[in-house]
């Protein structure tokens, strides 16, 4: 199928599905790295944009990650049919955090052809059920970064992922939660510990972190000597005599 608008601006279904693969890598690589989703909900998900987008009734999708109702990322995808000047971009860039209590929400907004007729003929192309949402998708607390464009002939999606400036706690409180169950009462060369102790393991990673020396395993103890004159005499300590170099068996010519 293939569609023509003014100004010669084509496209064809080939196009969409160029540019809904990049939209999927995203939303899959979303799933993983904030783990809010399953990579089969996120294909779900994906698969009802493809659909969508093929009918013309797709306008804009935008993904939000929560931490109960307190927002931590978001990303939105705005379709264009004329986005000839738009080039495509490698997916990427969404590599979402884990937090605790994740709710993943995803708002699509639709074309003034998906009528209710439009709606019903569709139900049962999607595999999922899409309900009336009054979510407000404005992001007003986060900020915003930069975002991809993914685009092939005519048809696109401009991509912009408004993000928090600082971790919030809700993303340290996911990674302390990943980290707690290997912590131990007492973690070796670290001070001792409550094994629940609230980001025990940070402080441990901190303390071996400080540590200014050869990857051995143990803490490195520091000694302070008064100074000595300059050109004064050291401390008599045996040396080890380094093994005599073997000749040398070629020649440089």
């Amino acid at each position: 199928m293939s569609f023509t608008e003014s100004h010669s601006y084509t496209y064809t279904t080939l196009d969409i599905e160029r540019v809904v693969r990049r939209f999927t890598a995203d939303i899959i690589m979303i799933a993983q790295s904030s783990g809010a989703i399953t990579e089969a909900k996120a294909r779900e998900y994906a698969h009802d944009v493809e659909a969508l987008a093929k009918k013309g009734y797709l306008k804009k999708v935008d993904l939000t990650l929560l931490s109960s109702t307190t927002e931590i990322r978001a990303t939105q995808y705005v379709v264009s049919t004329t986005a000839g000047d738009l080039t495509m971009s490698r997916p990427g860039g969404v590599l979402w955090p884990r937090v605790v209590n994740p709710d993943f929400r995803v708002v699509l907004r639709y074309t003034e052809e998906y009528t209710q007729p439009a709606r019903e003929a569709m139900k049962n192309k999607l595999k999922i059920t899409w309900v009336p949402s009054a979510a407000d998708t404005s992001h007003s607390t986060l900020k915003a970064a930069g975002g991809r464009d993914y685009a092939s002939n005519s048809w696109g999606m401009q991509q912009s992922q408004p993000i928090k400036s600082q971790p919030s706690n809700a993303m340290l409180n996911g990674l302390t939660n990943q980290l707690m169950p290997t912590v131990t009462a007492i973690p070796r060369h670290c001070s001792a510990t409550r094994c629940s102790a609230p980001k025990s393991t940070f402080n441990n990673i901190g303390t071996i972190i400080s540590q200014i020396s050869t990857a051995t395993g143990m803490l490195t103890s520091a000694t302070v000597r008064r100074p000595r004159n300059w050109k004064g005499p050291g401390i008599n300590r045996p040396s080890t005599i380094p093994a005599r170099m073997q000749s040398a068996t070629q020649r440089v010519r």
